[in-house]
């Protein structure tokens, strides 16, 4: 079963997912992908940018409905945020522009959106379907979501790092 190589990243929410990805995930010329980081204004969550590993490239991915940019290119909506058209497209760009050197990739996160087969589906399906290519895959998958996660994407072999506290 070539699903052995998926490590399920897992945590409840704001246990430190991401950064334990960003410290234990990055720097390797063999990895790419992409972290999705909270963006704060006085302590209140009002968005995420989504970073990609190899290059540091970042943009703006989700904002709260109420805290829209100017020129904002909605995609869609789902729970309190828009989702970036721009985002989700430079996304896709950056997964099929990886160098033939990756073959570990970090999708950070997969989750309700996800589910509904929106946010970064295509770009988890795309990876779990290249298994030749891509030798290791890090989901990050929030607590509570990891059997729906697996069911979604038929992932029946996995190992699990669990997040706590990591700050």
């Amino acid at each position: 079963d070539n699903n052995s190589r998926v490590t399920i990243i897992t945590g409840n929410m704001n246990s430190g997912k991401t950064l334990w990805c960003a410290d234990n995930l990055t720097g390797a010329e063999n990895i790419d992908g992409i972290l999705s980081l909270k963006i704060l204004i006085k302590g209140k969550r009002i968005g995420y940018d989504v970073k990609r590993l190899s290059t540091g490239e970042t943009a703006v991915f989700a904002r709260a409905r109420n805290a829209l940019p100017e020129e904002w290119n909605e995609a869609y909506t789902f729970g309190m945020f828009s989702f970036s058209g721009y985002a989700l497209n430079l996304v896709g760009l950056w997964f099929n522009s990886f160098s033939s050197k990756i073959d570990t990739v970090v999708i950070d996160e997969i989750g309700p959106l996800e589910l509904k087969g929106l946010g970064f589906f295509r770009e988890a399906e795309f990876v779990l379907k290249e298994a030749k290519k891509f030798k290791k895959v890090y989901l990050v998958v929030r607590r509570g979501l990891v059997e729906k996660v697996c069911l979604k994407f038929n992932i029946k072999k996995y190992s699990v790092v669990a997040v706590n506290n990591y700050f």
